[in-house]
């Protein structure tokens, strides 16, 4: 198959970078072996592979890249339902990107926090985090984020049994 196929070409690439002290393309390799494992369902494979890339960055003194490995290993709590690490995870990346600017990666990570927050019954703060992520996406003018947002607002709303509330958030969704 061609996900072999490119596994094999990963392995052999993270061997050349390797010989060659090439630490950075060595990272970026591990990053897409990481993903290729997770599309693969290999949860440990893939928690390897952006730990690796994670120390790399962090050894390198490269916070974006150890950011976009410790959001590779923020997606495999989220997919294998692990949902208070991905939690604790998404709390941890928030702030970098928070202080690089990036409010479109911030808006992400805080959706995906909702989405964790629901699946514990934790309603109250998946309130608290929509309307924080509210905002956001209102700078981006992104018009579907913010409505997103106001709809698990007001699915929040109704987990915790506040119609009226609910109703207004899903109004504001429109």
């Amino acid at each position: 198959s061609s996900r072999k196929q490119a596994w094999t070409y990963f392995e052999q690439a993270l061997l050349i970078w390797q010989n060659m002290k090439e630490d950075a393309w060595r990272a970026s390799t591990l990053l897409q072996m990481g993903q290729l494992a997770l599309d693969l369902n290999n949860s440990q494979e893939a928690r390897d592979f952006f730990s690796r890339a994670a120390m790399l960055g962090f050894n390198l003194e490269d916070s974006g890249l150890e950011a976009t490995a410790r959001q590779g290993l923020c997606r495999i709590h989220s997919t294998f339902n692990e949902y208070g690490e991905a939690v604790k995870c998404v709390d941890k990346l928030v702030p970098y990107f928070k202080s690089m600017g990036d409010k479109s990666e911030q808006a992400r990570l805080l959706f995906e926090k909702i989405r964790a927050q629901r699946q514990q019954a934790l309603f109250a703060a998946a309130v608290t985090t929509a309307q924080e992520v509210i905002p956001i996406c209102h700078e981006l003018e992104n018009k579907s984020w913010e409505a997103d947002g106001y709809e698990l607002l007001g699915q929040s709303f109704l987990d915790l049994k506040d119609k009226g509330r609910a109703a207004g958030a899903f109004t504001q969704a429109m």
